[in-house]
């Protein structure tokens, strides 16, 4: 019989990983597609560009407007209106903003939350770190979480938010995934979110990602 004997990391040097890996500066470009289940199924296609951590996505939206994306800023073109809206700061615009790896933009919700390690496994084929988190903050929707974490590359590849209840309220799963540059990136991941009318659901694919030399600064800047 042989005996596997697996390396049990504290959450705090897991959680560095994960914080380590959001820092690999790659520039990226590709095609994106967002799939919204909720309160009617919509379907957002587009392209994206990643400049070390500078995202920037623009869909064709079918109202039809041209939507462009920054962690900053949202514009607007609406080509029948011949308008265009800029809105900075970054609020909320009806629709889920979708990053590329969302994994440590979810872990950043637990800030002052207290982790632990509960098990190193094989599931699925993946060697993966099961964290528990919990927050004494009773005012929060989100009580206890779930995290499964890449052993090797520090990719979260799952995440479960529950409630005071112990209801699952919120669900990220990274679906598929392809080594770009030297860095593992989610190329399908779907997140469940519980609404007080039901499920909505968020699929999200990158049926095409590839790294570039250098993106042109250019691209990043947007004007009034």
């Amino acid at each position: 019989m042989i005996l596997l004997l697996f390396l049990i990391l504290p959450s705090d040097s897991i959680l560095k990983g994960v914080k380590d890996r959001s820092e690999i500066a790659t520039d990226l470009k590709g095609r994106i597609e967002v799939r919204i289940e909720y309160p009617k199924a919509e379907t957002l296609s587009g392209r994206f560009y990643l400049k070390g951590r500078e995202l920037l996505l623009r869909f064709q939206s079918p109202s039809p407007s041209d939507l462009l994306f920054t962690d900053t800023v949202l514009v607007i073109y609406r080509p029948d209106l011949k308008e265009k809206v800029i809105k900075r700061g970054f609020v909320s615009v009806d629709r889920p903003i979708p990053y590329l790896d969302v994994g440590p933009g979810i872990l950043s919700w637990t800030k002052g939350w207290q982790f632990r390690t509960v098990a190193r496994d094989s599931i699925l084929s993946y060697d993966v770190y099961i964290l528990e988190g919990e927050t004494t903050d009773t005012t929060r929707r989100y009580q206890k979480t779930i995290f499964w974490i890449d052993a090797e590359s520090f990719l979260i590849r799952r995440v479960e938010f529950y409630d005071s209840d112990g209801l699952l309220n919120f669900l990220y799963l990274v679906k598929g995934e392809e080594m770009v540059a030297g860095v593992l990136i989610p190329i399908e991941y779907q997140m469940r979110i519980l609404t007080e009318f039901g499920v909505m659901v968020i699929s999200v694919r990158l049926p095409e990602v590839e790294a570039v030399p250098e993106l042109p600064e250019a691209i990043f800047h947007i004007g009034d």
